[in-house]
């Protein structure tokens, strides 16, 4: 009889385990993603550097509502066009039927250009002339920025050829993979929690 009991106390205190397993699990996944939800809204919030490089990157892609016959000058590049370039005084200087816009993501190489330009193109970004700066180093390389990169400049289809060029292993190639795939509509989340 001792052992008929042992043995049920031993099946009954599995099921306790399974059932605290699963709201521990489901505990852990929802911190996860609160976690998650609330670095994407402070991170776009308080980055002073997300900011200015969204509001770059939604004022170039409504360029394409311009008045026809305004040619575009986009001016792409890195910190070395940021601190190098005033877009204000860029403006002053060119031809006033001109209208130039810049996008500028610190940390970028030619690879990282490249493949946001795809990108660019393919959400309907039609400027008449690109300028991109970039050191002859930087035009040389084979790096990207990695995850950030990803996430804001690549399409889901250039992220396999992305892996091959860079050679990056699996396990750089998942993590580029999921920082793509993991990315929220922040316009969303600000909406529903504003």
């Amino acid at each position: 009889m001792l052992s008929s009991i042992s043995s049920s106390e031993k099946i009954h205190a599995s099921a306790v385990f399974d059932s605290f397993t699963i709201v521990l699990l489901a505990l852990a996944a929802l911190s996860l993603a609160s976690v998650e939800i609330f670095t994407r809204i402070a991170f776009d919030r308080t980055s002073r550097v997300a900011q200015r490089e969204t509001a770059q990157r939604r004022a170039l892609l409504a360029a394409k509502e311009l008045v026809a016959g305004d040619p575009l000058v986009v001016v792409l590049g890195n910190s070395l066009m940021l601190n190098g370039v005033d877009p204000q005084l860029l403006s002053q200087n060119m031809s006033p039927e001109y209208v130039t816009l810049p996008y500028f993501v610190l940390g970028t190489e030619y690879v990282d250009w490249y493949y946001a330009l795809r990108r660019l193109f393919a959400e309907g970004m039609r400027p008449r002339y690109v300028v991109l700066g970039l050191s002859p180093n930087q035009l040389a390389s084979s790096y990207t920025r990695g995850e950030y990169a990803a996430r804001y400049l690549f399409l889901a289809a250039d992220l396999p050829a992305i892996a091959r060029e860079t050679h990056l292993d699996m396990t750089a190639t998942s993590s580029f993979v999921l920082a793509h795939f993991a990315q929220l509509d922040s316009s969303l989340i600000r909406w529903q929690f504003s």
